[in-house]
């Protein structure tokens, strides 16, 4: 009988500190997502969203509720995530303005 992921008596602390991947997706923790992966992320949402909406005939899903759900929560994330972004940008920004009036003052 094969036990499944979360009844895994193995489960260490060991190998919780080593993971180098992200649990739910499988994807390495060092891929960051950049403003141009964010825009395909938030695109591919948006086309997905866009197609249920155009279609001739809408057909409610009892799987809505739940895609609407996750909808949000990823659009509220790539936002987060967009900040963030543009705040290190601003603090690059910052620095660099920095190190040439400083510079300057030479």
């Amino acid at each position: 009988m094969t036990r499944a992921s979360h009844e895994n008596t193995q489960n260490d602390a060991t190998t919780t500190r080593n993971q180098t991947t992200a649990p739910e997706t499988g994807a390495t923790l060092a891929e960051k997502y950049d403003r141009h992966r964010i825009l395909e992320v938030s695109s591919a949402l948006v086309d997905s969203l866009d197609r249920r909406h155009r279609a001739k005939v809408f057909r409610s899903s009892k799987h809505d509720a739940t895609k609407l759900a996750y909808a949000r929560a990823l659009s509220q994330a790539l936002a987060t995530h967009n900040a963030i972004l543009r705040d290190l940008a601003d603090d690059e920004l910052a620095q660099r303005v920095a190190a040439l009036e400083q510079e300057r003052k030479l």
